[in-house]
C-alpha cells in the first residue's frame, strides 16, 4: 500500500522554444510493504492523460499530461516522472484527447474557475506586520466596524461517470483536503457537494452521470492556528466570566470556580472581557504587547482528494 506521495525536491523542470512547452516533476511513492507494481503505482498518483500542468498557483491548460514513467529505485520506494507538453502526442504513444462519442468515459475533465467573496469581521487589521487587533483605547473589542471582504477562488470540475452514488459523494462534502492536491496547499481546499446530471449519450444510446466536483480555495486556509492573528476562523479568547485568584477574591479551595467578569474598579459586571487562555480576565495592553490571545478550533474534518483522482 502507498501510504505518502511526496514530489522530490528540485525535480520540476520547464522546457520552452518557438513551438512548444514543455515540463516534468517527479513524483517519490512510499509503500508500507513494497509489494506493488506500477500499475498500482499509476493509480495512486491518479494523473490521467491530458490532465493539465499544474505547479502552486500557476496552471497551463494547454500543457496536457502525455506520460508517466515509474522507476523503483528501492524495495518500499518508487519515483514517477510526469511528463507535460503542448505538442500534441502521436496516438500511437497516448491515447487519443478529446471526446470520443463512443467513449464517455474517456472525455478529459472540464474545469471551470469563478470566485465568491464573502464578509469577514477579523480580530486584526491590516497593519503589517501582524496587524492591530480591533479594541478601543480601553482595551474593549470594537463592535460597530466595517466587514472586510475576502475573496476566494471555486473551481469545478467536472467528468463522465458510469456511475453516482449519493453516498460517496456525501463522504467529501464540507471535508478539507488534508494533503496538497490540484496546486492547493493542504488545508486550504473544501469541498462542497458533489452533484451529477443522468445524461443520454446518443451516439451509443446509453445513459452516463456528468458529476461535478465544486471545491473552495481559501489563501488562508480552513485550518486556523495562532500564527495567523488575522485568519476570519480563529476567535479571541473572551467571555462574561472568568477564573479569580485568593488576591483577586476568588476562592482557594475551588481555583477553577467562575466568577462575573469586573470592571476596572474591581466591580462584578459580567461585561464581556478578554480572557488570558487559562480562563482569567486579560487588560488588553497594545503599548506592551498585549494582545488578545486566539483559541483554535477544527472546523472542518480532514481527507484526501487524491483519491478521487481530479483532473
Amino acid at each position: 500500500m502507498i501510504v505518502k506521495i511526496v514530489e522530490k525536491p528540485g525535480s520540476r523542470h520547464m522546457g520552452v522554444d518557438l513551438t512548444k512547452r514543455d515540463y516534468s516533476y517527479v513524483l517519490t511513492c512510499v509503500s508500507n510493504n513494497g509489494n506493488e507494481d506500477v500499475q498500482t503505482i499509476l493509480r495512486a498518483i491518479g494523473i490521467r492523460t491530458g490532465a493539465p500542468y499544474i505547479n502552486r498557483s500557476m496552471i497551463d491548460a494547454e500543457s496536457g499530461c502525455v506520460g508517466v514513467d515509474v522507476d523503483r529505485v528501492d524495495k518500499k520506494v518508487w519515483e514517477a516522472t510526469v511528463r507535460h507538453s503542448t505538442e500534441k502526442p502521436t496516438p500511437v504513444n497516448v491515447a487519443k484527447k478529446g471526446k470520443d462519442p463512443e467513449k464517455p468515459l474517456t472525455w478529459p475533465v472540464e474545469i471551470h474557475w469563478s470566485g465568491r467573496m464573502i464578509e469577514t469581521y477579523p480580530n486584526f487589521d491590516a497593519t503589517q506586520p501582524k496587524g492591530l487587533p480591533f479594541v478601543n483605547s480601553a482595551g474593549d473589542t470594537i463592535r460597530d466596524r466595517q466587514p472586510t471582504e475576502l475573496w476566494h477562488a471555486i473551481v469545478t470540475l467536472s467528468r463522465m461517470e458510469a456511475t453516482y452514488n449519493p453516498v460517496y459523494a456525501a463522504k467529501f462534502a464540507g471535508k478539507i483536503n488534508s494533503s496538497n492536491w490540484f496546486a492547493c496547499p493542504k488545508y486550504t481546499a473544501k469541498c462542497g457537494w458533489v452533484g451529477a446530471d443522468l445524461t443520454y449519450i446518443e451516439a451509443i444510446d446509453k445513459y452516463f452521470w456528468k458529476v461535478t466536483y465544486p471545491f473552495e480555495i481559501a489563501p488562508e486556509g480552513w485550518r486556523p492556528r495562532r500564527s495567523q492573528p488575522n485568519h476570519p476562523l480563529l476567535i479571541a479568547d473572551r467571555g462574561r466570566r472568568c477564573k479569580l485568584s485568593p488576591s483577586q477574591g476568588g476562592s482557594a479551595a475551588e481555583p477553577d470556580k467562575l466568577y462575573l467578569t469586573r470592571d476596572d474598579n474591581g466591580v462584578a459586571t459580567g461585561d464581556e472581557a478578554f480572557l488570558d487562555g487559562a480562563g482569567y480576565q486579560l487588560k488588553v495592553d497594545l503599548k506592551n504587547g498585549r494582545l488578545p490571545v486566539m483559541i483554535e478550533h477544527e472546523y472542518y474534518e480532514q481527507i484526501d482528494f487524491n483519491v478521487l483522482r481530479l483532473p
